[in-house]
């Protein structure tokens, strides 16, 4: 009896641990589609790489869930969690978790994984979708992909969800859209960086994006289907913000409404006006009227498929690109930099950049001819009547106009800091307009001035308004520093620390050739065997090559260097095209060269080496030796 109790109570005790330790269930599911785009034109096997989709046998491929495993030294391990094949284009993985867990999803033939895609697993959350395309054309690539919903929010009071539907566009497939919620964000060094937030391959025509955020912000959410649909349209989102995106039927007609209030002043305000719903109506119908046309047959062509990009008007775009605008253009290049006389970051004061009135010849240089402005081909086209932009591109400039007036009196009447700063990151006075630009610098500093999150200065207030004054600087610099001007002073060393004056090298040489390059310029490299014949002909007549490396790094420029054996002056100024002396010189790409004279005077700039030879020759005569090694 004893016994037989003690049995009754081991069960007992047992159930009940048992009951204590199931919980709840801790399941996820990964669904795939293995979706295969059959090639529209016949594959030439014996180009080398162009049956590369077809080797491959993605639908065979097994894919793989993995995820990062640290221990207590921060040592990382990769764990797999689960993995399977496609059978009849689509495949189903499970497993569990404790917690939710950031993964990798990737497709492995053999021994290599050949693409992947990052997802958040939730204990019994929703499914995990996604896509495997699998392109049968030497182009696109494959792509791994969320389908139809990318949800990566771990706190409910930081999401923000972005809904989206383009079934409004009738006239084009987005069965293999790509929508994307992103930001853009100058890092410390004043570059623009892309910070995504989801992508995701459009289902049904719609999709969904989900991501934490912890403070009110300009995103930009896009639709892109290759080259023939792009729209594009920024919403002001923050914690909790939800987000409703509709297509019109053409390109870059997303409306988009938000629960966030600063969103509906700065936005919808204008957005839901008639007059820009209108002119957005007849721009639809226009871009469709043209559509058709390019799709009607004629007697001499098969149907005409869309080859109409949109993409070609970008600078007609009425989407908002937040700080992708005139600005960032530039900065994402690397190509401005700080101008030390005119353009000093942010110190609590504002700076004047005042216009500059370029003189005619810089006193001493009188003798220089005067460089001659050779009109654009926008400028010709205008004065000669030659070119008519099409209907439809007129009225997407018509509402751009009205978008571009409507944020830029938002952003003068705004008294709330925040707002202003976002109206900024909307695109306010940021054409190319000069007063425009510097009345964009004075709010960047009534808005430093005025709010109180130190961080937040820093990374949206000061980095983007230095960015602009540094690309003012630059484009100024760039008209300045020319033919009939004296060339700016430096000195730079060379890869053993010698420095070089340029005064002193002007003093020893009758000309000097300054030229600026970089490791990774494969146009400024190419140069080199042309200036080693001509450096070896007229170095003894009083000629010099001044070379000035914009590397980033030492060790770049340095093996550089030692590879192509630069035989003349070679100094750097590392950093980029950021620092003083390419900046100095209005350098904003390169090669770009520029012949100076004893006296300092700029002869010419952006001369090829043909050029040089030829004003070599002039000054020189003609030596043998410039035609060979």
């Amino acid at each position: 009896m004893r016994n037989s109790l003690r049995f009754t109570t081991l069960a007992v005790v047992l159930a009940f641990l048992v009951a204590c330790s199931s919980g709840p269930s801790r399941t996820f599911t990964i669904t795939g589609h293995y979706i295969e785009v059959e090639s529209e034109t016949e594959i030439d096997s014996s180009v080398e790489g162009s049956t590369d989709n077809q080797e491959v046998g993605l639908s065979t491929a097994t894919v793989v869930v993995t995820h990062e495993v640290s221990d207590a030294n921060d040592n990382t391990d990769l764990v797999e969690l689960t993995s399977g094949k496609f059978a009849d284009g689509l495949v189903t993985l499970e497993g569990e978790i404790d917690e939710p867990t950031e993964v990798e999803i990737s497709v492995q033939i053999g021994d290599g994984v050949r693409l992947s895609t990052s997802a958040l697993l939730v204990p019994d959350g929703e499914v995990v979708e996604f896509a495997l395309v699998d392109y049968q054309d030497v182009y696109p690539e494959d792509q791994l992909i969320l389908y139809g919903a990318s949800r990566r929010a771990k706190d409910p009071e930081t999401k923000f969800t972005v809904y989206g539907d383009v079934s409004g566009v009738e006239m084009l497939d987005l069965s293999l859209a790509i929508a994307s919620v992103d930001d853009s964000q100058y890092d410390e060094n004043g570059n623009l960086k892309r910070v995504p937030y989801g992508s995701v391959l459009v289902r049904d025509n719609k999709f969904v994006i989900e991501a934490d955020i912890t403070e009110v912000s300009t995103l930009s959410i896009s639709v892109q289907s290759g080259w023939e649909f792009r729209s594009a349209r920024t919403a002001i989102v923050g914690p909790k913000s939800e987000v409703s995106v509709v297509s019109g039927g053409a390109p870059n007609t997303f409306m988009a409404t938000s629960t966030n209030t600063r969103h509906v002043k700065l936005i919808e305000s204008w957005q839901q006006s008639s007059e820009y719903l209108e002119k957005l109506k007849k721009y639809e119908a226009a871009w469709e009227a043209k559509e058709l046309a390019a799709r009607r047959p004629t007697p001499d062509t098969e149907v005409v498929q869309n080859s109409s990009i949109d993409e070609d008007d970008t600078s007609l775009d009425d989407s908002e690109e937040t700080q992708e605008s005139a600005e960032s253009e530039q900065i994402e290049k690397d190509t401005a930099s700080v101008e030390p006389q005119d353009s000093n970051p942010i110190d609590g004061e504002s700076d004047d950049l005042a216009n500059i009135t370029t003189p005619r010849t810089a006193e001493g240089c009188e003798h220089v001819p005067m460089e001659d402005v050779v009109p654009s081909v926008y400028d010709l086209a205008s004065s000669t009547g030659g070119f008519q932009y099409p209907d439809w591109v007129l009225l997407r400039q018509e509402s751009g106009k009205i978008r571009s007036a409507a944020i830029n009196e938002i952003a003068t009447n705004l008294t709330d800091p925040l707002d202003t700063l976002l109206a900024l990151e909307l695109g306010a006075f940021s054409g190319s307009d000069e007063d425009d630009q510097q009345f964009r610098i004075s709010l960047y500093d009534k808005i430093a001035s005025s709010l109180d999150d130190e961080d937040l200065v820093e990374r949206r207030v000061i980095r983007p308004r230095n960015a602009l004054a540094q690309r003012l600087a630059v484009e100024r610099n760039h008209e300045l520093v020319k033919p009939g001007q004296i060339a700016p002073k430096f000195t730079l060393p060379d890869l053993t620390g010698n420095e070089f004056a340029l005064d002193d090298v002007l003093k020893r040489n009758e000309l000097v050739y300054i030229d600026f390059w970089a490791s990774w310029c494969a146009p400024c490299i190419a140069t080199f065997p042309d200036l080693r014949k001509i450096y070896s002909a007229y170095n003894d007549n009083g000629f010099e090559i001044l070379m000035i490396s914009v590397d980033k790094t030492f060790e770049e420029w340095e093996e550089a260097s030692d590879e192509h054996e630069l035989a003349w002056i070679n100094v750097a100024d590392i950093g980029g095209f950021k620092q003083a002396v390419p900046l100095a010189y209005g350098v904003q790409a390169i090669p770009k060269a520029f012949l100076v004279d004893t006296k300092g005077c700029i002869l010419q700039r952006e001369l090829s080496t043909d050029n040089l030879k030829e004003v070599l020759v002039s000054r020189f005569g003609d030596v043998s030796d410039a035609s060979s090694e």
